[in-house]
Order: structure tokens, then C-alpha cells, then sequence
């Protein structure tokens, strides 16, 4: 082991100076998936929610238990049960570990293309320093440990694909169906993977270990997306497993066409490797400077590489990201799907930086520095030494019993899932009810009567519609008061998301959080 360490000194380096980063500057206030995810693993939230509003109908509750990345949601749900690890640390644990393998496995395949080990760690770096890099392991959700794993696989497929070797093939396929029951998505690396393969290893020849390789994956992701859903779920019809399997369908979105389209597609694209400030002027035209270097750059790396099963593996691997965001039309602005197509991106730019002149190692550092300096001293940075009384506005008075049920009434849930697990998760209040107009509820005025009427001693949070929950309260003929109403200010930049929504979004976040309770004593009737 040690001279393994010693043998990859700068590796070892470089991945210990990630891990300090990720251990000691966490973020303080996460994108709200994560959230949403945390508080529906322990149990106190429907993940289904949202969704149900959106269709109309009911739909199971699959927060242990997720129909399009359910491994991760499996593994936290034991590690609450089993070893009472809160679930938002268990996903930071299996990102943070994710984010390393990812290095390892890329480091491994740079090897594979003659880079000295110097710039092989340079390429570890790079990628770990894009925003959706640093996004992945700070505030994500699955993403980095299935593209580690696809990572894994990938290099299993690049021994295959030189050496012909069937193991390295069936490690491949094991590797990457685990990869997809983490996300979905990754079955998509499944195309260009079987088209070079095919290619390279003539299916008449070798047929039979290719069969078995994608029964495989067939069969695992079959049970795994298919079966036990089915199974867990109690389907009843094709249709209510459709419209679980494909919740995200159903949800209102922005639309984009046409040329449009590529805007957004070219502009999320570069966000995941650069953060774009909210706004910023003359924005496409960095976008089309940093993809025309791109398109250079491939041609290049196209050029200058012999070994074409793995050259024709790595490219078609890249390019087959916004092939398939324009063929299945996914969503435009969608940031993390882009995180699957960074590793390899930045082996090619390292990999053609440093061909293009014999001081291009000094280029790739300065490169890498670059990125990791804007990237987290824009965002992370000033999200991570913010004040924790800063972020969270959630409180109730001493003593106030555990058991209390709480009413959240949802306006901005970019913000609020956040006070939402920081009063469960952290403060231990469970007992809550949430109503979603943010989503939808347009009878949740109705439902909170109702509600109220059945928990007595119930505690009010809003992020909003103060004057709408008074007249509530005077018309129910309840005694309550104002607990907390505060109101504050979040910078743009520190507010992670999902989406590339910088094109629109405000440069501050307006947040409130209104707090009623019982006059006459909290948690009594």
C-alpha cells in the first residue's frame, strides 16, 4: 500500500487536498434535493408529494425506495435504521467517497492514453475543480458515486476494448449496472460503449460473451427497475407504473425550441464547467468561445491519439451527451446530467494542452487553478463561512416538546426545504404536515383547516402569505401569535441548484419564514 502511495505520490496529494476541502469547508445551506431527499429517507416528508399535485393522483411514497436512482435511497435508509446516521451525512459520506473513486478511475484511464502521471493527476483535478464537480460532492444527490462507478466501468471496457480479454468485459457490465440502479441515466452510456465495442470485436466472433454480457445488465435492471417496484409498490395497472417511473414528465417547466434550445443547452454546458454569474453580460459569448476550443480540441485529441478503439471509446462518450439531450429532449437547463460528460472532457483538454507545447503541464496547472479559484470562491466558499444563525430562521420557544406537530405551508420551496430538515433533522421535530401552494395545492387553505382541527397545540411556519394565514387563524376563532417573522437576504451565488436558472435569477433570494404558536402554551390543546 505504501508504495502505491509513493508510486502516485501526486495523486495521493491531490486527493487528500479534496478531502480536506470537502471535510472541512461543507456548505451551510444545500440545493433543496438533497433536502427533500434527507427528510423523506427519515421518514417525516413525502418525496411523492409535489409530484402527486402535478398529476392529479395518488402515487406511492418512494422516498426509501426512489423509481429512478433507488440504490442510493436503499443504503440511506439502512444506514438511518440500522447505524441512526442521518441521511443528509450519508450522502455527504457516499459523495465525498464518490468524488475520490471518480479521481482514481479517471487518473486510471489518463494513464491508459501515455500521460505522465504529473498530468494525470492534473486531470483529477481539473475535473474535481468544475463547478458541477465541486456541485456533485457539496450539494448533491447520486450523481458522483454512479459516475464513479461508470468511471470503473469505463476503464474495464478500455482494457476490453485493447485487450479482448472477456472479464475486463463482464467487470464492465457489473460496474455499470451498479452505476444505473445509483442513476438512471447512466444507462445511457450504454449506446456509444456497445457501438465501439461491436466495432472493435466483431459480434459474429464474439457473440456469445456479449449476450451474456448484456443479459446481465438486463436482467439486474429489470428486477432492480421493474420488479420490485411492481413488487414494493403494489402496481395495479402499466399506467400507475408509468407515471411513477416518469414523474418528471408531468411537472411544469420552462420550454424551450430551436435555436433556443441550444442556447440553454450550450449555456448549462458551460456552467457546469465554469460557474456563470446571475446574469452576466455578454455571456454566449464566452459560451461559443469555450466551445469552439472544445470542438478544437477534439479534433485534435482525434488526431494525435493512435490507439483507435480507445480514442473512438473517449469521443463518442463526450459527444454522445448533447446528442442525446436533443434527441430524447431532456431538459436544456438540466445541470447535473452534464457531469457525466466533464471526466473525459478534461482528459481531452489536458490531453491536447499538453501535446501543444512542452510547457503545457504549466498551462494545465494554471488552467486548473484557474477554474477551482472562480468556481469556489464565488460560491462555495462564502456559502460555507456564512453564519449558521444566517441560514436557518427556524426556531421555537425552550422546552418546546419534540412531539408538537408542526404545519409548514410551502411558498418557495428553493428555500424552505431547507428550514423544513433543519427542524426535523436537526431540532427533532417530525411531527410535521406539509401544504404546497408553491406546487399547486390550490384547496390548501381547506386541508390546513382540517388539519388543524385534529392537532391541537399545532405550530404555523410560512415562508409567505402572512396575511392569508392571520385571516385563517381569526376566522378559526384560534388564539396565536407570532413566534419569529424574519425576514433576510441570500446572494444568488450561494443558492445551489439544479438548473442553470442564472439567466433569470435576482441577485438576492428574498427569504421570510413567519413562525405562529399557541398562546396559551405551545404543544396544548
Amino acid at each position: 500500500m505504501i508504495s502505491i502511495i509513493r508510486e502516485h505520490n501526486l495523486l495521493t496529494l491531490a486527493l487528500f487536498g479534496a478531502l480536506c476541502l470537502y471535510l472541512f469547508l461543507p456548505l451551510q445551506l444545500q440545493a433543496p434535493e438533497p433536502y427533500n431527499y434527507a427528510t423523506a429517507i427519515e421518514g417525516y416528508f413525502r418525496n411523492s408529494a409535489g409530484f402527486e399535485l402535478a398529476q392529479g393522483q395518488k402515487l406511492p411514497d418512494f422516498g426509501r425506495y426512489h423509481p429512478n436512482h433507488p440504490l442510493g435511497h436503499v443504503l440511506a435508509g439502512w444506514a438511518f435504521d440500522w447505524l441512526k446516521i442521518p441521511a443528509l451525512s450519508w450522502m455527504r459520506f457516499v459523495n465525498i467517497l464518490g468524488a475520490l473513486f471518480a479521481g482514481f478511475f479517471l487518473y486510471q484511464i489518463a494513464l491508459q492514453f501515455r500521460l505522465a502521471k504529473s498530468l494525470s493527476t492534473l486531470t483529477v483535478c481539473l475535473f474535481l475543480a468544475t463547478n458541477c464537480g465541486l456541485f456533485t460532492v457539496f450539494s448533491g444527490e447520486w450523481h458522483i458515486p454512479a459516475l464513479a462507478l461508470s468511471l470503473a466501468a469505463i476503464l474495464q471496457f478500455l482494457d476490453y476494448a485493447d485487450k479482448g480479454t472477456v472479464r475486463h468485459l463482464y467487470y464492465g457490465s457489473i460496474l455499470i449496472t451498479l452505476a444505473a440502479c445509483y442513476h438512471l441515466v447512466v444507462i445511457f452510456y450504454l449506446v456509444p460503449i456497445g457501438g465501439v465495442l461491436v466495432f472493435v470485436r466483431p459480434i459474429k466472433k464474439h457473440w456469445r460473451e456479449f449476450l451474456i454480457a448484456g443479459l446481465m445488465i438486463l436482467l439486474f435492471l429489470t428486477i432492480v427497475y421493474v420488479i420490485i417496484p411492481v413488487v414494493l409498490f403494489h402496481f395495479g395497472s402499466s399506467e400507475e407504473f408509468f407515471r411513477t417511473f416518469l414523474m418528471y414528465k408531468y411537472l411544469s417547466r420552462a420550454h424551450y425550441d430551436g435555436f433556443e434550445w441550444i442556447q440553454m443547452a450550450a449555456r448549462t454546458a458551460f456552467h457546469s464547467f465554469i460557474y456563470i454569474p446571475a446574469r452576466l453580460k455578454g455571456t454566449d459569448i464566452f459560451v461559443a468561445i469555450f466551445f469552439t476550443a472544445l470542438v478544437l480540441a477534439f479534433w485534435r485529441f482525434h488526431k494525435s491519439v493512435r490507439e483507435r478503439p480507445k480514442k473512438a471509446l473517449i469521443l463518442l462518450l463526450v459527444a454522445w451527451w448533447p446528442i442525446l439531450y436533443w434527441v430524447i429532449g431532456l431538459r436544456a437547463e438540466s445541470l447535473l446530467c452534464w457531469l457525466f460528460a466533464l471526466p473525459l472532457t478534461c482528459l481531452i483538454i489536458v490531453k491536447v494542452l499538453s501535446d501543444l507545447s512542452r510547457h503545457g503541464i504549466y498551462v494545465c496547472a494554471g488552467l486548473t487553478l484557474l477554474v477551482l479559484s472562480w468556481n469556489f470562491t464565488i460560491t462555495y466558499l462564502p456559502n460555507s463561512l456564512s453564519k449558521r444563525e444566517n441560514v436557518f430562521y427556524f426556531n421555537l420557544p425552550p422546552g418546546t416538546p419534540s412531539t408538537t406537530p408542526i404545519a409548514f405551508v410551502m411558498g418557495e420551496p428553493l428555500l424552505i426545504m431547507g428550514e423544513i430538515w433543519h427542524a426535523g433533522s436537526e431540532l427533532g421535530y417530525r411531527n410535521q404536515m406539509h401544504f404546497m401552494p408553491c406546487c399547486g395545492e390550490k384547496n390548501y387553505l381547506s386541508h390546513l383547516k382540517h388539519w388543524a382541527l385534529q392537532n391541537p397545540g399545532f405550530v404555523l411556519v410560512s415562508d409567505g402569505r402572512k396575511e392569508t394565514l392571520e385571516s385563517l387563524i381569526r376566522t378559526q376563532g384560534l388564539h396565536y401569535r407570532i413566534w419569529s417573522d424574519r425576514q433576510g437576504e441570500w446572494p444568488s451565488p450561494l443558492i445551489q441548484t439544479t438548473l442553470y436558472i442564472q439567466h433569470q435569477a435576482p441577485n438576492f433570494y428574498p427569504k421570510r419564514l413567519t413562525i405562529w404558536v399557541p398562546e396559551n402554551g405551545i404543544g396544548l390543546p
